[in-house]
């Protein structure tokens, strides 16, 4: 069974009411009766576990994305401080290859 399903969970005035709002195209009424439909599912016992079943799996799922994202964070962290080491190396590289071509100069 999918929500979109007639059930013994909502009255048939809910699906006549649904019908006639999509048939007419009022997208507001057929909002509105969605979100009855959710209410009417979800506030059974039956709903009740199931969306704590559905809660806990997507926690489930945001906490093993949360800590691949944070390992990817600490991973480029890890990059952007060896990047900004060898940058600094290179200026410092620089550095010293002008001050030795002025010391050059200065000598000839």
């Amino acid at each position: 069974m999918t929500l979109d399903e007639p059930n013994e969970n909502y009255p048939a005035s809910y699906w006549r009411k649904r019908y006639w709002a999509e048939k007419k195209g009022d997208e507001e009424t057929t909002r509105r009766l969605q979100t009855e439909k959710l209410e009417l599912t979800y506030l059974t016992p039956a709903g009740e576990q199931h969306l704590a079943h559905v809660l806990k799996a997507e926690n489930t799922r945001c906490q093993k994305s949360n800590q691949l994202l944070a390992q990817q964070v600490r991973d480029l962290e890890k990059e952007l401080l060896a990047a900004n080491a060898r940058y600094e190396v290179q200026q410092q590289t620089i550095c010293l290859k002008e001050k030795h071509q002025e010391a050059m100069k200065l000598k000839h």
